[in-house]
């Protein structure tokens, strides 16, 4: 699939072992990527889907489809989903200019949304910063909190403004 109109400025990479500092010339792809042929990215947001809504509220009958403004981040949603037993986690924030041209953006199997997946490697030109997260487990082994809550609470919270540890010194 094409890029959407409005890519975002950067993807992500979750991996669940800490990162080789510094970053090397190319990044080892997971078990995963291998096995699929692509790297698994996420972004930082989802495009806008339709809603349909009133088009005038004495006519009920009468609907339109208007792009909805609500949108949702792909990181929380992924990290919850496919880390979910793990109890850290590092986020490499990947500058989307630097692997463009080998990203295609892909929906999953059953899936309306379109994720970002590198056909080509990855290494540390790429790679802006990477971040640490941490979550704990109360006595009885629960997790507190889901990774979305984890990154809401963090001071990474605005991954679009270029904060989180130094790739290179």
């Amino acid at each position: 699939m094409t890029a959407p109109a409005e890519p975002p400025r950067y993807v992500y990479k979750i991996v669940d072992t800490e990162p080789p500092f510094p970053i090397p010339e190319v990044f080892p792809p997971s078990e995963l990527d291998k096995k699929d042929g692509f790297i698994h990215l996420s972004a930082p947001w989802q495009p806008p889907r339709l809603k349909i809504v009133l088009h005038h509220p004495a006519r009920p009958r009468h609907l339109r489809a208007v792009p909805s403004l609500i949108t949702a981040k792909q990181l929380p949603v992924t990290a919850d989903l496919f880390f979910g037993e793990h109890t850290t986690l590092w986020i490499l924030k990947i500058r989307l200019a630097s692997i463009g041209s080998a990203v295609r953006w892909e929906s999953p199997p059953n899936a309306s949304e379109r994720y970002p997946h590198l056909y080509g490697s990855l290494g540390r030109a790429d790679v802006e910063s990477v971040e640490r997260f941490k979550r704990t487990a109360d006595e009885r082994g629960v997790f507190q909190g889901r990774w979305k809550d984890v990154f809401s609470d963090s001071r990474w919270r605005a991954w679009e403004e270029g904060k989180g540890m130094a790739v290179e010194e």
